[in-house]
């Protein structure tokens, strides 16, 4: 795959195997029109002649290991990063600015899927580090998802019924924080969302074409003691609380 225009480009190839996927991306991303101009009665800037194409080069690659009851596909991504452009903040406001080092990122990753019967258990799990301490882009250290559920088939295949809990973890860290006057987040360094787990239960039935489901999310609400007793996905923006859902879906096309 390529797209080439006058200041942008992206170069990708992928070879497949039955046991093996690797891929190689070359990209190159001029800066947008937010981050090169800005005028306001807040602030200003202009970066028309400072704003270089950030440059990724990214390798990847992930194994596919079969066997009697599922398979699991270990993985790995390597990233690097020039000219990163990213908002951090000053005593008045945020602006754009440009990581002057190159940022190598290095991520590991498991994904399984078993099944015992009626009974399936996937699991993703992935390890991501900054190799060059950058500490510019943020992210968990270690991410952790799984869907244990119950599935069947009933009245003679008419119906599939699917039970069970979605949960996932990730480690604590300094995520971006948002500034709503611009829509942008930005670096900061003063709020530490801290390591939380999140259980939903849900069921749902497939009858032909239509979808009917219920949803309890992040069932554990309120469970630990404060101030663990929730999470939030942004300095100051709290992240969902105990929600029960109901809905379907009908898909009018085959």
């Amino acid at each position: 795959e390529y797209w080439i225009g006058s200041k942008d480009y992206l170069l990708e190839g992928v070879l497949n195997h039955r046991f093996l996927q690797v891929a190689i991306k070359s990209l190159s991303i001029s800066p947008t029109l937010f981050e090169n101009r800005y005028v306001s009665r807040i602030s200003n800037w202009n970066n028309l002649d400072t704003l270089k194409n950030t440059f990724i080069q990214e390798l990847f690659a992930q194994g596919f290991i079969p066997f009697k009851f599922g398979f699991i596909k270990p993985s790995a991504r390597y990233q690097v990063i020039t000219n990163h452009t990213y908002f951090t903040r000053d005593t008045a406001f945020i602006f754009p600015t440009q990581a002057r080092n190159t940022i190598q990122i290095l991520q590991l990753g498991l994904e399984s899927k078993f099944s015992i019967k009626n009974l399936h258990f996937e699991h993703q799990i992935f390890y991501t580090q900054d190799l060059s301490s950058s500490n510019v882009i943020r992210f968990p250290e270690w991410h952790i998802w799984g869907s244990w559920y119950y599935q069947k088939n009933l009245f003679k295949n008419a119906l599939l019924l699917r039970t069970g809990i979605d949960w996932h973890y990730r480690t604590a860290y300094y995520t971006d924080a948002y500034m709503p006057a611009v829509k942008q987040f930005y670096l900061q360094n003063n709020y530490l969302v801290r390591a939380y787990p999140i259980v939903d239960i849900f069921a749902s039935l497939l009858i032909k074409k239509t979808r009917v489901f219920i949803k309890m999310s992040h069932v554990n609400d309120g469970i630990l003691a404060k101030p663990d007793n929730g999470y939030v996905v942004t300095p100051f923006y709290a992240g969902l609380r105990r929600t029960f859902s109901l809905g379907f879906s009908w898909r009018l096309f085959d």
